[in-house]
């Protein structure tokens, strides 16, 4: 990148305009986490050093967000020579991207395990592609640190920075496709509660569509226009919508448990000590027997169907 082609508005203008972006979406991701520790005292220590984990990492990406935009934009401000300049704090956040990426992943892997019965023919390969994409994550950002110019990157590491998105963008995609089939594949073995697995189908293709989009967006730009940092101000957000997938994941147990079919045959058990990835693992009918009730001369037969998905899985 030249300092006598740069475009400013899309070099310095799209890292702030990422930034804001990212700051927003970091105070969504607390919001998510209040609601969280507000609606689920009691879960599993586990689960709610999950949540900690997943705020501290998006907390120190968006500082280094704010720290990169700080370099560019106050610090050196004027300067023609940071055109070109890759700071730490910018290396940086690529790394605690792929961080964050990487629990938010295994946490959906985890879910696939237990609802494919621990199929390790789907898990042991999803975790090494997540696994692969942090290690091109923490190659990118070693090299822009060594380089330190975005010219010098581009000419020699392109294939890591873009083989670390393809990838990551190959496990959402894995992921979702993985986790939709098998809640489709319970539906033929629980049909009076389809329509509570076509809502958990469509939650989670919502939450992994949103950070497929992201990452793909990310990597159009950067193959098509890496002369500019439009790419970067994009990247900046992937990290917010991977946190917030998985808080709402946990946070919609709340709906799903008040949520009841249109003729209220469908009761939800309290998810608040069971962990959401068995949340569909298993799925059982009770059928209550027939009761019958005697009034004056007549017998009123009172037949009570009680469907209830028992979350179970091995410890």
């Amino acid at each position: 990148m030249s300092q006598h082609e740069v475009d400013i508005q899309k070099t310095f203008g799209a890292l702030l305009v990422g930034g804001f972006i990212a700051a927003t979406f970091s105070g969504v991701t607390t919001v998510q986490a209040c609601i969280y520790s507000k609606l689920f005292p009691t879960d599993h220590p586990f689960l709610k050093f999950l949540v900690l984990l997943i705020w501290s990492f998006d907390t120190l990406h968006t500082f280094f967000v704010g720290a990169t935009i700080w370099d560019y934009l106050i610090a050196h401000f004027g300067e023609a020579a940071w055109i070109d300049y890759i700071s730490t704090h910018l290396a940086l956040t690529i790394a605690f991207t792929a961080m964050l990426t990487l629990v938010v992943h295994f946490f959906f892997i985890y879910r696939i395990h237990r609802l494919s019965m621990s199929n390790w023919f789907l898990t042991i390969p999803l975790s090494a592609l997540a696994c692969a994409r942090v290690g091109f994550a923490f190659l990118t950002t070693s090299k822009m640190i060594d380089l330190r110019s975005f010219k010098g990157f581009v000419e020699n590491y392109t294939w890591s920075f873009t083989t670390g998105l393809s990838i990551s963008s190959l496990v959402d995609l894995l992921i979702t496709a993985c986790l939709c089939y098998l809640l489709m594949r319970s539906q033929k073995h629980a049909t009076k509660l389809n329509h509570v697995l076509d809502k958990l189908m469509l939650y989670t293709f919502e939450n992994c569509a949103l950070t497929t989009v992201i990452t793909i967006a990310t990597l159009i730009c950067w193959l098509v226009m890496h002369h500019n940092l439009i790419f970067m101000g994009l990247h900046f957000i992937i990290c917010k919508f991977y946190a917030n997938s998985l808080l709402a994941t946990l946070n919609q147990r709340k709906g799903l448990q008040n949520y009841r079919a249109p003729d209220n045959v469908v009761s939800l058990p309290v998810f608040a000590k069971q962990s959401v990835w068995s949340m569909a693992s298993k799925l059982k009918i009770h059928v209550e027997k027939a009761t019958h009730t005697h009034t004056d001369d007549r017998t009123m037969a009172d037949s009570q169907a009680s469907f209830v998905p028992s979350v179970s899985g091995k410890n």
